[in-house]
């Protein structure tokens, strides 16, 4: 996992994840601010964000690129059936974003 929106962004150069959850409520770097970083590198713009907030903004983070939008508390079951859906076929890691403690 990574604990800050900076870390986010150099784990995903890096790891070139499967998908990636992204937390909207983040020092320093927000999460919108993650999002659209992330979808204007073209290396990184075609990976699928996954949002996870309290925030109801799902038309803007739709809008911004983001590829689904859950909202706190997730259950489980619910994210992985996202995940699944988002990463089918690929054995690639799923980038945590997040700067609580998982």
């Amino acid at each position: 996992p990574a604990d800050s929106g900076q870390k986010g962004l150099e784990l995903a150069r890096e790891l070139r994840p499967a998908a990636i959850t992204l937390d909207v409520m983040m020092p320093e770097m927000d999460g919108w601010a993650v999002l659209a970083a992330l979808k204007a590198d073209p290396e990184l713009g075609e990976i699928p964000v996954i949002m996870l907030t309290v925030i109801e903004e799902r038309g803007a983070a739709i809008a911004l690129g983001a590829s689904d939008y859950l909202l706190k508390p997730i259950e489980r079951k619910q994210l992985l059936g996202v995940l699944k859906r988002h990463t089918a076929g690929t054995a690639a890691p799923v980038l945590i974003v997040n700067d609580e403690p998982v």
